[in-house]
C-alpha cells in the first residue's frame, strides 16, 4: 500500500515545493520524485530534486519563495514537466497564502487564518474549555505584578506560568518572575500555575474528515540540552503509558477530532499533553501544521512499514483518492511496536544546533 500511495503522489498533476529554512528540519524522501526542495543553506547532501537560494535572502518560508531565482526555477521545471506547483510550508503564513493566491499555485497547508485558530496559545485553552477539554487551569490578563498575585492566590501556589499567544520551541512560555523581565509590561498573557509532571505528544492527520494519530511519545526536555526548562529537547517512542492515561488522551483525541472536521481543518498537525504526579491529564498546546519530528517520524513510520502522517497529508491536499481502511489507520494510536528517539541540543536563543536520531 505504501508504494502505492507513493506512485499515486508521483503521477499526481502537482510538483511539489517544500521551502527548508531550517537544516535540522529537512526531509529526505527520495522515493516521492515530484517532492522538490528549496534550502536557504547548502544541504549537507545533495537530494534528487533540489534547488539552493542564494543566502543573502532571509531564512523564512516565504522569503525563499519570493527569491526571482527561486521562482524561475520553479515556473521553469512545472512547465518542463508539464505539472502544478503545489507549495508545503513548514508553517503557514499569510505571506505564503498570498503568494500562491497570486501565481495559482496550490497551498499543501491549511491557510494562516485557520492555522492561527489553534496556533495561537490562548485562543486555543479558550477553545479547550469552551468544548470542556482538560487543560492547565487558566486566566487572561495584562502582564503586571498585581496578576501575578491574583494568580498566586488563585492556584495556591507562588510558581507561576506565563505564557504569549505564539512562540516556538519553548519560548513562548516564561516563569512569571523572568515573563516581568521580559515581555512588554501590561501584555496579554496567559496565566496558569507550575504542574510537576511528564509531557508527552502525538503527530495526527485529518484525513477525509478523520482523525489519524501517532501512538504516544514522550516528549523530552532534558535541562543539559536547553537552558530553557520549557524546551522541547527531543521526543521519544514508544511511550508505555498505562491502559487510563491512554484512554484519557483517546477521549480528548475524539474532543478535538470533531472540533478540526467542524473547522474545516486539514492535515498534518501535533499535540502535546502534561501528565502530573496524580495521573491527571491536561491537553497543553497544539501545533496546527508539520511539526519538529515530521520528518524524523515519517521515517519511523516507514520503517515499521506504516503509511505515514505525511503521506496522508499530501494525499487530503493533492485531492488524491485511494482506497485506505480509516479504522485500520487509526488503530496505529495504539502500536507500542514503534521505536525511536530524536534527541535536539538547542542554543541560547533556543535554535536547534545538533540532533542525534536512533530508530
Amino acid at each position: 500500500m505504501i508504494k502505492h500511495i507513493e506512485s499515486t503522489i508521483n503521477e499526481s498533476a502537482y510538483l511539489i515545493f517544500f521551502p527548508i529554512v531550517d537544516p535540522f528540519l529537512d526531509l529526505s524522501l527520495p522515493q516521492i520524485k515530484n517532492l522538490h526542495l528549496l534550502y536557504h543553506t547548502p544541504p549537507q547532501t545533495k537530494p534528487v530534486n533540489n534547488y539552493f537560494v542564494s543566502p543573502t535572502s532571509k531564512a523564512k518560508s516565504e522569503s525563499v519563495l519570493t527569491n526571482i531565482d527561486v521562482q524561475k526555477y520553479i515556473d521553469t521545471t512545472c512547465k518542463k514537466l508539464g505539472k502544478t506547483a503545489a507549495i508545503m510550508p513548514f508553517k503557514p503564513s499569510a505571506k505564503i497564502d498570498l503568494f500562491c493566491q497570486k501565481n495559482n499555485f496550490l497551498l499543501v497547508s491549511n491557510p494562516r487564518t485557520l492555522n492561527l485558530q489553534f496556533e495561537d496559545k490562548i485562543n486555543f485553552a479558550k477553545i479547550c474549555t469552551k468544548n470542556k477539554i482538560n487543560t492547565i487551569p487558566f486566566f487572561v490578563d495584562n502582564l503586571n505584578q498585581k496578576n501575578i498575585d491574583k494568580a498566586q492566590s488563585l492556584f495556591k501556589t507562588d510558581k507561576i506560568v506565563i505564557q504569549v499567544k505564539t512562540g516556538w520551541a519553548g519560548n513562548s512560555t516564561y516563569l512569571s518572575d523572568l515573563a516581568l523581565k521580559t515581555l512588554p509590561p501590561e501584555s496579554t498573557v496567559k496565566f496558569m500555575p507550575f504542574i510537576k509532571g511528564t509531557t508527552y505528544i502525538q503527530n495526527g492527520c485529518i484525513y477525509q474528515k478523520n482523525m489519524i494519530t501517532s501512538p504516544v511519545g514522550i516528549q523530552l526536555n532534558n535541562p543539559q540540552h536547553s537552558k530553557n526548562i520549557f524546551a522541547t529537547t527531543g521526543r521519544s517512542w514508544p511511550s508505555n503509558l498505562d491502559q487510563t492515561s491512554l484512554n484519557k488522551i483517546k477521549a480528548i483525541n475524539d474532543q478535538l477530532e470533531t472540533i478540526f472536521v467542524n473547522s474545516n481543518y486539514r492535515g498534518f498537525f501535533g499535540l502535546d499533553f502534561l501528565i502530573d504526579q496524580n495521573d491527571n491529564v491536561y491537553l497543553t498546546e497544539c501545533n496546527p501544521r508539520l511539526t519538529a519530528s515530521f520528518n524524523f517520524y515519517t521515517h519511523l513510520e516507514l520503517k515499521n512499514n506504516i503509511v505515514p502522517l505525511l503521506y496522508l497529508h499530501l494525499l487530503e491536499f493533492l485531492n488524491l483518492n485511494i482506497n485506505l481502511d480509516i479504522r485500520d489507520l487509526k488503530s496505529r494510536f495504539l502500536n507500542q511496536k514503534l521505536t525511536g528517539t530524536q534527541i535536539t541540543k538547542r542554543n541560547d536563543q533556543g535554535k536547534i544546533v545538533d540532533t542525534l536520531e536512533t530508530c
